[in-house]
């Protein structure tokens, strides 16, 4: 992994129904890249979205380092959109996101006809999952990491894409105004465990651009460490 020159801090932001334990990999490769890791938990099904957004900014304002990266999983990629639309300062590093539905997600939209349901498995962030984040600002620089590995509860709802992660679809991980995209063989939760996956992220906060292989050439992308 390239290793930064200069102390650099990661902040990471998990997912919905995720407490960021299951970050534990990514962490540990980020760290052993060099890089002082934090950690954001938010509660994504009890909890206003717009506390959480408020908190993170809290939590970035707080930080030293001049250098402040944000690597967010699915919803918590979502909640680092609405945060640098709302505090452009606070992004002053780059920003990757793993299986986030950046122009909303058709699985909350789904849900969303059955509201008890959607209530009980998505909460308070059924609404912003449904829809399309506020545009990035000027100079925010984003990576945006997608899967094809069909492996979820998306695969039990209609009117999935079909190339997708199990729960994103490939296009919705599409973010207008992004820096890079890169498509893995993973699943949505599969993509936190992959050496590959950490190695793209350590590749894209130091150079603002993922190592893509070249055309025609194949590699292993999920293959265990």
């Amino acid at each position: 992994m390239p290793q930064p020159s200069e102390p650099q801090t990661i902040v990471l932001v998990h997912g919905l129904w995720m407490n960021g334990m299951e970050l534990w990999a990514l962490r540990r490769r980020l760290a052993a890249a060099g890089y002082r890791l934090r950690s954001y938990r938010h509660p994504t099904i009890f909890g206003e979205f717009s506390s959480s957004v408020a908190r993170l900014a809290e939590t970035l304002a707080a930080e030293t380092s001049p250098q402040l990266h944000l690597v967010a999983h699915s919803l918590g990629g979502v909640l680092v959109r609405h945060l640098v639309a709302a505090y452009p300062d606070l992004c002053r590093g780059r920003i990757v996101t793993l299986g986030t539905p950046h122009t909303g997600s058709a699985v909350a939209r789904a849900l969303a006809s059955h509201r008890g349901l959607a209530r009980l498995t998505m909460g308070s962030s059924r609404e912003v999952l449904a829809q399309t984040p506020p545009p990035l600002p000027h100079g925010c620089e984003l990576g945006s990491i997608a899967g094809d590995h069909a492996i979820g509860v998306g695969l039990l709802l209609p009117g999935r894409a079909a190339i997708c992660d199990g729960t994103v679809g490939w296009d919705e991980t599409q973010c207008p105004g992004q820096a890079d995209h890169l498509t893995l063989h993973s699943s949505h939760f599969g993509m936190l465990w992959q050496q590959e996956s950490a190695r793209q992220v350590a590749h894209f906060l130091a150079h603002g651009v993922f190592d893509h292989p070249p055309v025609g050439y194949w590699r292993p992308e999920s293959a265990p460490e």
